[in-house]
């Protein structure tokens, strides 16, 4: 209950009122609705509805079953509240009311033996709760022993492994360095490697230039050596003497003197 439900007063319903009008009330004070609000839900006139809770019109099968659908409870509980069975009466036969009488007395020592049994379930588990606190007791009490026991082994354990955490930051900064001096080596080797593939490239444009020079030199010297027969030609016919051209015998020894200046 909120503080505004306490800060509102309690509906009294008069003790004067009939008893379908007073289990009416109750309802409606519970679902806080008004008498207009139960009529619209029940699809009758708020005056019908008067005249019906205050008593001037008895309830017929039919208005407690509109009322009882309205108010979403049972309608034979809802009747029973307002001492209203006897109107099934001549609807329903009486020992269809026993029977319902003794369902409902059925369901109740079920529902009872029930409660019982859970009472029963309940004590059960707050045995069993009980013993698991104390069993957790003597855990925590045996683990706070074995810890004071094995404090001194697990210091030295702690040592141990103190210790190799330093050997082992020692080791990483060993490494470290020589991943530093191994990539600085590597950087030498690639910039020699650059450097090599460098005068590779320079040698061979070299050779590519050297080998055209040598070209044109070799054709240079096939036109060259042939200028210098057909001139070696002219020289050793203009050292041959005049009577020679002119009377030339048929015998002259043009042999000799081809074999003279040959060289």
């Amino acid at each position: 209950m909120t503080e505004d439900d306490r800060a509102k007063p309690a509906r009294v319903i008069r003790a004067d009122l009939p008893p379908l009008a007073r289990v009416v009330l109750k309802h409606l004070a519970v679902r806080e609705w008004t008498a207009g609000e139960l009529a619209r839900r029940m699809g009758m006139s708020h005056p019908m509805l008067s005249r019906l809770l205050s008593g001037s019109r008895a309830p017929s099968p039919a208005d407690l079953a509109r009322l009882a659908s309205a108010l979403e409870v049972p309608i034979l509980s809802l009747a029973a509240d307002a001492g209203l069975t006897q109107i099934f009466d001549e609807f329903v036969p009486r020992e269809y009311l026993l029977r319902i009488d003794a369902a409902r007395v059925d369901a109740q020592r079920r529902a009872s033996a029930l409660g019982a049994e859970v009472a029963s379930k309940a004590t059960e588990l707050e045995h069993f709760r009980r013993a698991v606190v104390e069993r957790e007791t003597e855990l925590r009490g045996l683990k706070r022993k074995l810890a004071e026991s094995d404090l001194e082994k697990s210091r030295a354990q702690i040592d141990q492994l103190t210790q190799m955490v330093v050997n082992a930051e020692v080791e990483k900064v060993t490494m470290q360095a020589t991943i530093s001096a191994q990539r600085a080596r590597i950087d030498e080797l690639r910039r020699t490697l650059d450097e090599q593939r460098h005068a590779a490239q320079h040698v061979q444009a070299r050779q590519m230039v050297m080998e055209s020079r040598a070209a044109a030199l070799r054709q240079g010297m096939e036109a060259t050596s042939s200028t210098s027969m057909l001139s070696a030609l002219l020289r050793a016919l203009a050292a041959l003497p005049d009577s020679w051209i002119t009377n030339t015998p048929t015998t002259a020894p043009i042999p000799a003197t081809k074999k003279q200046n040959d060289p």
